[in-house]
């Protein structure tokens, strides 16, 4: 393990990185600088490493020190920073160790100072809600790792399918200027550290005599901790990190952001339809042509990363394919209690090579009703990118009968 990080920056780096930070923590921290001084050959991965080091207690601040010794590559740093931003790590120490030494938090300061009137305006005015839903989902900002729509999507942060009808304006930018300031009831965070030194950082879901029930933020799952277990439990600060809009390029990026929060759930373009829309989607991009994929033999080796539909049920094609074609196979599922008849709508099937329900292959039809089994059903579709063009997926299942 200790000769592994010395040999280039892919999966045996990190591999024996994390193998060490159970250990030494030391000794990780220095082989983890080492990685991130090196071309981000790790890519994602970079995220598994630094947990490694933020579930063990002092784990962030050994880390910090290693880094702030370290000359770093400016990419592996900045993904590392997303990283962090996603879970809301908020050790300032960390944070700096990565942050380029030219980094200020320009744009916050600049917005604190204007004139509040004048900025809530101008949001309302000159702010462009398309736009500001793109940046919504954009990897820098990462508010949809937290924030979901309409009961889809992680839940680490409020549901924000109402915001715009349910919170005023003001409110919402001082949440992003200053999450410190107004945390949401529900959604206070606290640390548990454990008495083996594992650290669980998260929402507090419950508590009883015996026990908490931790939304732990980097595993998304609620964990459960005896209290006979916990050495030290303090309350921690907002998972939505201070300077957050900082990773915004302008003011008018800001303004698009909170344009489209402001929208959401009021009467028009972004308001939660009541249809029976599929919300919760993986998505896996594929090389074949899409006449060439078998929907139900995909194979062990396809990468499936989750997601969900924007506030009308839908995936526009900038979520589902953001990389280009040629080929996406698209899956939702449906959950029923007792056998039921499903009536599967899709919008258009210009683009949908295959479709498969329940395990079986059915026809593209834009209308279709099926009969299930009670359980879960996976709904399966092939995409060919370019034939289907601008036009977002929506499939909708509602039950009909028995």
């Amino acid at each position: 393990l200790k000769n592994l990080p010395d040999h280039g920056a892919g999966d045996d780096a990190v591999l024996g990185v994390i193998g060490l930070a159970a250990n030494n923590r030391h000794l990780a921290a220095e082989r983890a600088a080492a990685v991130l001084g090196r071309a981000p050959a790790v890519g994602a991965r970079v995220g598994v490493m630094i947990e490694a080091f933020l579930r063990r207690k002092g784990g962030a601040s050994v880390l910090a020190k290693a880094l702030g010794d370290a000359e770093l590559n400016g990419e592996a740093a900045g993904l590392a920073l997303d990283y962090l931003g996603r879970v809301g790590e908020r050790d300032e120490d960390l944070l700096s160790a990565l942050r380029p030494s030219s980094s200020e938090t320009a744009l916050t300061k600049r917005l604190m100072s204007e004139d509040r009137e004048q900025l809530l305006a101008d949001i309302k005015e000159k702010g462009r809600p398309g736009r500001g839903q793109r940046l919504f989902r954009n990897e820098t900002l990462a508010c949809d790792a937290c924030h979901g729509l309409a009961g889809a999507g992680p839940r680490l942060g409020p549901d924000l399918a109402t915001i715009g009808s349910s919170a005023p304006l003001n409110y919402l930018l001082e949440s992003v200027l200053e999450p410190n300031k107004l945390i949401k009831q529900g959604f206070q965070t606290v640390t548990v550290i454990t008495k083996g030194g594992t650290v669980h950082t998260g929402i507090l879901k419950s508590e009883t005599e015996g026990q908490i029930r931790v939304l732990d933020r980097t595993s998304g799952e609620v964990v459960t901790i005896a209290r006979s277990r916990i050495q030290q439990r303090v309350k921690a600060p907002s998972l939505m990190p201070p300077g957050l809009i900082d990773r915004l390029q302008s003011r008018q990026q800001v303004l698009d952001l909170m344009n489209y929060l402001h929208r959401l759930g009021r009467p028009g373009e972004y308001e939660t339809t009541t249809a029976p829309v599929l919300r919760e989607w993986e998505l896996a991009r594929v090389e074949q042509a899409a006449g060439d994929v078998e929907p139900g033999e995909l194979g062990e080796g396809v990468s499936w990363r989750s997601t969900f539909a924007t506030i009308k049920g839908e995936l526009p094609r900038w979520l589902y394919a953001p990389e280009g074609g040629p080929t996406v196979v698209a899956q939702s599922s449906i959950e029923i209690g007792e056998p039921a008849r499903m009536k599967l709508g899709v919008n258009g099937t210009a683009g949908i090579a295959a479709m498969r329900v329940g395990g079986r292959s059915v026809p593209v039809k834009g209308e279709q009703t099926v009969s299930l089994e009670a359980g879960r059903h996976t709904v399966r579709l092939v995409i060919d990118v370019e034939r289907r063009g601008d036009r977002p997926i929506r499939v909708t299942a509602a039950k009909v009968g028995k």
